[in-house]
């Protein structure tokens, strides 16, 4: 990729002594292409301190994240991944007020696309994963981003997967999981669901976080809320719960009422 997509060759590779990278495959391949291959002493990290400092700089921007959101501690390979984009995106003096992104690709980052990490958003589901009585959208927490797709990274805790979506409605304001608990989503259903139009159903991909779907007992349905009734309602039901003469009756006594 070096090669291809910056037009560098790889003359050095330092590394610690750890096992993969002494692999005999990977030993051979370097070889074959001419690359030395440098190393540290054994429990001497000081030696490859360049990498270990980055090492430091990518784990407290992930742990700022996890701390910030509330993301089960499990979604860490894509927090790690937003994180180092997160980084390369930033702008430091180190490099002259530019941004390492900059430097790569001699050109400014995308921050338009940039969204709240952990944030709640709506994944506008494809119709063949829904009915016309179900739900159009998805409640995900927003992950990160795709280097694949030209689209977001959303973990569906329903369906315990990670939906890649480009039809996604963010609320940056409110977070999806509590800082309570990692399990407990927290967004107001008083919000009501974000609307999509039919035109912008694309099929999004999704990606199972479970090897063991079924060991788990399903989400609990929310619970169904109760309103007090009026006496006319109590007349209405009662009204139901009796044979179709005492309901035409009802309706009689409640048009000549209210004429």
């Amino acid at each position: 990729m070096i090669k291809t997509q910056f037009d560098r060759t790889v003359r050095v590779v330092r590394s610690d002594p750890g096992g993969e990278f002494s692999s005999t495959p990977l030993l051979n391949l370097y070889a074959s292409l001419g690359i030395l291959t440098h190393k540290s002493c054994p429990g001497v990290s000081q030696q490859n301190g360049l990498v270990e400092r980055k090492n430091r700089h990518v784990l407290e921007v992930t742990r700022a994240l996890f701390l910030s959101s509330h993301v089960p501690s499990f979604l860490w390979p894509e927090t790690v991944a937003t994180a180092v984009r997160l980084i390369n995106y930033q702008i430091t003096p180190v490099l002259g007020q530019s941004s390492l992104y900059f430097k790569l690709y001699a050109k400014h980052p995308p921050y338009s696309r940039l969204r709240v990490f952990g944030c709640l958003c709506f994944v506008l589901i494809p119709r063949s994963e829904r009915t016309k009585l179900t739900s159009k959208t998805a409640r995900c927490a927003f992950l990160g981003y795709s280097d694949i797709y030209k689209g977001y990274l959303c973990y569906d805790p329903d369906l315990r997967r990670i939906r890649i979506a480009c039809n996604v409605v963010f609320l940056e304001n409110l977070m999806f999981y509590s800082a309570s608990s990692t399990t407990t989503p927290l967004f107001d259903m008083s919000l009501g669901l974000p609307s999509f139009s039919d035109t912008d159903d694309v099929d999004d991909a999704l990606i199972d976080l479970d090897p063991h779907p079924d060991d788990s007992p399903p989400p609990s349905p929310p619970p169904i809320p109760t309103f007090a009734a009026d006496s006319a309602f109590t007349t209405y039901s009662a009204g139901l719960a009796t044979s179709s003469s005492s309901l035409i009756a009802f309706y009689s006594w409640g048009t000549s009422s209210s004429s």
